[in-house]
């Protein structure tokens, strides 16, 4: 028992992370974190693994101990339900289906990660999804491959939104470029991306409720926490420190400053404290 606890102890802890600079910065964020908490532990990174489904049998599999994802996306990804419109039911659903399922622990940040529908800030006096229904204007929308196939799709079209041309997909990288290049006027991104530090973009609102919450969440192998003294905690640490606004400005500095996510998070850590 003694020489299976020592190998547990010695096997990296792995972050894996879903495709984007923001999602990087997360788990970027995470394994800094942990490097100076657990100096014994190697910490490895593996960024732009994949989405929900590819990462969640990662981690159930064992080739990943960590990875950030929604309560909305675990239950409408990996659980295949629609999911509830209360924020504290939905949570609960992810924590509990997880554990069971999984042998996983979901540790919330205290963030949202929703869905966000932008438009250029001076591109008409559309503020609400269903004021950009009515009129004469024809929308051409832009989303991520993601985006796309999930059940937020299907929210987005309770708006039928009047098109002038097909739903296009990018990577997240290129999504502004596409109202830069005309070829959309319309893009599906996140709350939290850096492009909406500045005043030249506006959200429109979901007024019809039709998005669920997206709390940000830690997924972690139970196993790992059990044989790695400290790993809850540190990863409690985190809990609290985000803020929609600090996620905005730290992914502007990446995406828009192109400064490197590693020091993006350095600085971050170091500002509340946690260097």
């Amino acid at each position: 028992m003694l020489l299976a606890s020592a190998c547990q102890r010695k096997k990296p802890i792995v972050v894996a992370t879903k495709i984007g600079d923001a999602q990087a910065l997360l788990g970027e964020i995470v394994a800094q974190h942990l490097e100076n908490r657990l100096p014994g532990i190697k910490v490895q990174r593996r960024p732009a693994t994949g989405g929900t489904a590819i990462l969640f049998q990662a981690i159930a599999g064992g080739d990943v101990t960590i990875y950030p994802d929604t309560a909305g996306s675990i239950v409408s990804s990996i659980l295949k339900e629609p999911p509830p419109p209360d924020p504290s039911v939905l949570l609960e659903r992810a924590r509990l289906e997880m554990s069971r399922l999984a042998q996983l622990d979901l540790i919330e940040l205290g963030i949202e990660d929703a869905p966000a529908i932008v438009v250029r800030a001076g591109d008409g006096d559309e503020i609400t999804m269903s004021q950009a229904t009515q009129g004469k204007k024809r929308w051409k929308v832009a989303m991520t491959p993601e985006f796309a196939q999930s059940s937020d799709f299907q929210a987005l079209n309770t708006y039928h939104l009047p098109l002038a041309a097909p739903l296009r997909t990018v990577e997240p990288s290129e999504l502004f470029d596409t109202i830069a290049q005309g070829s959309a006027n319309m893009l599906v991104t996140t709350t939290n991306d850096g492009h909406l530090s500045t005043p030249e973009w506006k959200v429109l609102q979901d007024d019809k409720k039709a998005f669920p919450s997206h709390q940000v969440c830690l997924l972690v192998r139970q196993d790992r926490i059990a044989g790695e003294p400290g790993l809850r905690a540190a990863l409690g640490e985190l809990v609290g420190k985000l803020t929609p606004d600090t996620l905005r400005k730290l992914n502007h500095q990446i995406e828009i400053d192109h400064v490197d996510v590693a020091t993006v998070a350095r600085q971050f850590l170091a500002s509340v404290g946690l260097r």
